[in-house]
Formats: C-alpha cells, sequence, structure tokens
C-alpha cells in the first residue's frame, strides 16, 4: 500500500512522493479516516491468492440417528438433521416450502469434517456456513449458495461473515429472521456498516 500511494503522489507531482516518512504518515491519515479501505484491501489480497481445494472426504452416504427424524422435501439424506436450533430449523422449513423450483436441495454443513466447506474470512480464520443449497439457475459451481443464519449479524466478531466470499460459490448469504418472521439478507451500507437488507424471496435466490 505504501508503494502504491508513494506511485500516486509522485503521478500527481505531489510534495513528499520521495520522502518515505512523510508517504507512511500520509497512508496513516487515510486508514485513520477511512478504516474499511484496509479491511477491503486485505479482504481482496486475501481473495486474489486463495484457492478451492476438494474436500478430504465425501458426503456420508447415509445419515444414522438413534430416533426417528422428521422428513424433509429438499435435504440430500430426506431428514431433517438432529442439532438445529430455532433459526436453523425455521430456515430449512422455508427452503422446504418451496414450490417454485428454485431449492434443488439442501445440505447441513457441519463444521471441522472433512467433508465440510469452509470459507476464507479476511483474517484467514475458516468460516463453515451453517447450509450448502443447490439452487436452480445460479451461476455458481454446481448451482450452490451457502447461506448462514445470524442473529447478531452486525457483532464486530460476526460482519467479516457478511463479506465472506467462496472462489467457487460466491458470498456467502448471511440471512436474519426479523420479528414478523421474514427473512432479510444481511447487508452493508454506502459507509461499510451492516445493515439489515431486502426481505429473501425465493425466486431471487439465484442471483444473490
Amino acid at each position: 500500500m505504501i508503494t502504491r500511494l508513494q506511485g500516486i503522489l509522485a503521478e500527481e507531482a505531489l510534495d513528499g512522493a520521495d520522502d518515505l516518512a512523510r508517504v507512511e504518515h500520509f497512508l496513516d491519515v487515510i486508514l485513520a479516516t477511512h478504516p474499511q479501505l484496509l479491511y477491503d484491501a486485505q479482504r481482496k489480497a486475501l481473495l486474489k491468492y486463495a484457492t478451492s481445494v476438494s474436500a478430504r472426504a465425501d458426503l456420508p452416504g447415509v445419515c444414522i440417528s438413534e430416533t426417528a427424524l422428521p422428513a424433509s422435501r429438499f435435504n440430500i439424506y430426506g431428514i431433517i438433521p438432529p442439532g438445529l436450533n430455532t433459526w436453523e430449523r425455521a430456515f430449512v422449513d422455508y427452503l422446504d416450502r418451496d414450490t417454485s423450483g428454485t431449492i434443488l436441495w439442501w445440505h447441513r454443513n457441519p463444521p471441522r469434517q472433512d467433508y465440510s466447506v469452509c470459507v476464507l474470512l479476511e483474517d484467514g480464520k475458516g468460516f463453515y456456513p451453517d447450509f450448502v443449497i443447490g439452487i436452480k439457475n445460479r451461476k455458481t459451481k454446481d448451482g450452490i449458495l451457502l447461506a448462514d443464519t445470524k442473529f447478531g449479524f452486525e457483532r464486530f466478531q460476526e460482519f467479516p461473515k457478511v463479506l465472506a466470499e467462496h472462489p467457487d460459490y460466491g458470498r456467502a448469504l448471511i440471512v436474519h429472521r426479523g420479528a414478523s418472521g421474514v427473512w432479510h439478507a444481511a447487508a452493508v451500507d454506502a459507509m461499510g456498516r451492516p445493515k439489515i437488507g431486502e426481505e429473501i424471496r425465493m425466486v431471487d435466490l439465484a442471483g444473490l
């Protein structure tokens, strides 16, 4: 960033372009005034050099449970998997109610398994979205959309997930449930701050 700023100052024939200490000071002032620039630069650098690798194992062929599980229209195993919290259960019920033909299948993505889907965050840590969803006509590898239900998406430690992007599957969809039970996509305003976005419509999932 220092080299880039130094080049811009030189192109504009501004004083201080040849003084490294002054260039560093200019950069500090810019980042203090616009801190989001540093996060954006870091995220873009990670995305540029991040590579997608195959999972170390295939998905299990069956889902084993000691108790009977509710049926699901679109889950890859045909059941509602155990261990879902209230929002996750409400979200898969929403997916299973699709009558538009948009939802092809869905899978609960468990964290830190050899077959899990992981997304790189801007700090280099891994993020495991709650769900992997097959969407009709979605222009990603295998039509896949990654989705995660999130109550406090605006919290500092959670907000990077709103910007998380997989090299093959695109940006993860962070969904927030309003008081009326309507699902909204977490979004970012013009100042780079988190906000509740538009209501999610099933027919729009291919383009999200």
